[in-house]
């Protein structure tokens, strides 16, 4: 497996192709303003093989703080140990002392990924998400 510098076409494998399996976006957001977004920032992505494993990275919001974002294919599944390890030293050498997602309170499969991840649930958003959803917000502080 191999760590490469994140392009918006990698977000759009994974959620136009439906290869999507876990993450803090879903094909209901404005995901194509915000991957561009994200793709000026420290973003990543896992491959092996030539598959996307997984994309994610970080958004500055300002000095210290940043929103996290990730989105796993439907590889995701064999890979978690790798992809939870890398994500997590990703996370500890970032300049950081606070990051926080968005994660759809209904979608175990990604609040429990981002449990895994060291996040904690902080609040409850009601009606955040574009499908007017409710989502986590989950924090992760150095």
């Amino acid at each position: 497996m191999r760590l490469i510098k994140f392009i918006p076409e990698h977000a759009k494998e994974l959620v136009l192709e439906g290869k999507l399996s876990v993450g803090t976006m879903t094909p209901e957001h404005n995901w194509e303003h915000y991957i561009q977004r994200a793709a000026d920032h420290d973003s990543w992505t896992i491959v092996e093989h030539g598959h996307i494993i997984c994309s994610g990275g970080f958004i500055d919001m300002w000095e210290g703080v940043a929103e996290v974002w990730f989105i796993g294919s439907d590889k995701i599944q064999t890979k978690v140990k790798f992809v939870v390890e890398t994500t997590k030293d990703i996370m500890n050498k970032s300049p950081y002392t606070r990051i926080h997602a968005s994660v759809k309170a209904d979608w175990k499969k990604a609040v429990r990924f981002a449990s895994f991840l060291g996040f904690k649930k902080e609040g409850l958003m009601k009606k955040f998400g574009p499908e007017g959803a409710d989502y986590l917000i989950m924090g992760k502080v150095k």
